[in-house]
């Protein structure tokens, strides 16, 4: 086009038609932009926020699976234990008699313990309530944390049902690490937790682990692999 034929108000009309178009396209990328931003952010503070309530429900979770080791008699249960490992080998039968009466007691109106079980320093069995087939033994070698208070292992799965095992560290008077104490309780409580995906999208899960070692053990199962734990 040539702009020489034209008049002066033509040329003025094109000229700022051609600016306003301009405008119009940076406004519009700058609005794109920004609300690209908000979006990213507003997804972000969502998930942030979803992060923090499923971590206050997880915890709180936990807290009362570990608090199930305040009903076993555990004093008793030390007293007991450290009885049985001064006594000949021919004369234990009676107190681990006595140990299985002590985490039997545990079972009566407890729906969620599926098993009781006490382990002696080299992880040997020296009761239960239940079976030992697919038995988890405990680690020898506790940390420091450890031993002084019930702690979570891994996840265990029997019958297609998930149990979660508390350890809970067991003293003699002097003190001496003498054995661990096994609660095996029904996990679906925490199951349900992680395993409410709203809010995730397709791909967002909510995982849980514990490290030993160089390796990490998930205590839930994953999302679009659960049989796999580490």
């Amino acid at each position: 086009m040539n702009l020489s034929n034209l008049s002066l108000s033509t040329r003025i009309t094109i000229v700022i038609t051609a600016v306003l178009a301009v405008v119009t396209l940076v406004l519009g990328l700058t609005a794109f932009s920004i609300t690209k931003h908000w979006i990213q952010e507003t997804a972000i503070r969502n998930l942030e926020t979803l992060a923090a309530v499923r971590q206050i429900a997880i915890e709180k979770q936990l807290e009362l699976y570990l608090a199930h080791s305040k009903a076993v008699p555990r004093r008793q249960i030390e007293t007991i234990l450290q009885v049985y490992l001064n006594a000949l080998p021919a004369n234990r039968e009676v107190h681990r008699k006595e140990l299985l009466q002590q985490i039997l007691q545990a079972h009566i109106g407890n729906q969620d313990l599926e098993k009781v079980g006490i382990f002696s320093t080299s992880g040997q069995f020296v009761a239960s309530t239940g079976d030992r087939d697919g038995q988890q033994t405990p680690r020898i070698s506790l940390t420091a944390s450890e031993k002084l208070k019930p702690f979570i292992m891994r996840l265990y799965t029997s019958r297609g049902i998930f149990f979660l095992d508390v350890y809970t560290p067991l003293y003699n008077q002097i003190p001496n690490f003498i054995g661990t104490l096994m609660l095996r309780l029904n996990a679906r409580e925490l199951i349900a937790i992680t395993a409410n995906y709203t809010g995730l999208g397709k791909t967002g899960e909510t995982l849980l682990g514990v490290q030993q070692d160089k390796m990490i053990y998930f205590l839930t199962p994953l999302r679009f692999d659960p049989k796999k734990n580490r």
